[in-house]
């Protein structure tokens, strides 16, 4: 049989009994209503239970929960089908044959994500060493939890480690996040990185023309380029004559 559950949705029934009549058991499903409302427009419904068993019809309308369980009632001994409580909620009284089963919210600092008939909230998560709450625990789902600032999670330790620093030569490529580590690229030609970080990208070499300054040390991927002019060499023969070098070697050019 078909019914119209508590909450909007639809409740598809199976009940199996026995030669005396008595109920054996029974299978209840819930499926969206939007799926279920397609099936009654047109001639298709009335085809559909004849061609498909109700497993497969089960798949086709997209089943996400089932709305009962199966409990014995103590005084009479019949076996009854309970409804089974909405997340957010517990059981506190199961049903019997004079009343439905009773479901009570969750207390604060517990919960429940799924359809079910337990005894008790479950008791809502603790974020572990170097996690901060993404996500505050609800009635309805637990509290999600990741890494802080400056950690990832790593799969390999199973906890949150801190994010790999680049080495000087090597500058950031993509920054860490909680959920990935560092990743480091070489500097390229015309940058540099002279810092081990996490965070410092390479930079650019200095242009000592730009400067109006004499290119005295070429850079490389780990230092800058070294830049001056003969005013600031010191006064050793061997400076100035190389200072002059390059003087003269620039005024060539122009």
């Amino acid at each position: 049989r078909i019914l119209l559950a508590h909450d909007g949705r639809w409740r598809l029934e199976q009940t199996a009994v026995d030669a005396g009549g008595d109920r054996r058991s029974s299978e209840s499903l819930l499926f969206r209503p939007d799926l279920f409302s397609l099936l009654f427009q047109g001639h298709f419904w009335h085809f559909l239970p004849s061609l498909l068993p109700i497993a497969l019809l089960s798949a086709v309308l997209n089943v996400v929960y089932p709305l009962t369980f199966t409990h014995r009632d103590p005084f009479t001994g019949r076996s009854l089908q309970c409804d089974r409580c909405p997340p957010g909620t517990f059981l506190r009284a199961r049903c019997s044959t004079a009343k439905s089963s009773e479901c009570a919210p969750c207390p604060q600092g517990s919960f429940t994500e799924l359809w079910n008939y337990v005894g008790r909230c479950l008791r809502c998560g603790v974020c572990g060493r170097n996690q901060v709450v993404k996500k505050e625990c609800t009635a309805k789902s637990d509290c999600q939890c990741e890494c802080k600032r400056g950690y990832y999670y790593s799969h390999d330790v199973d906890m949150c480690v801190r994010h790999s620093e680049c080495p000087s030569g090597s500058g950031v490529l993509t920054p860490g996040t909680p959920e990935n580590d560092t990743v480091c690229h070489i500097c390229s030609n015309g940058t540099f990185s002279d810092v081990s970080s996490a965070h410092e990208r390479c930079k650019q070499h200095k242009n000592c023309s730009g400067a109006g300054q004499l290119l005295l040390l070429q850079g490389s991927s780990w230092h800058d380029r070294l830049c001056g002019s003969c005013g600031e060499l010191t006064s050793k023969s061997s400076g100035l004559k190389g200072c002059r070098n390059k003087e003269k070697s620039s005024e060539s050019l122009k």
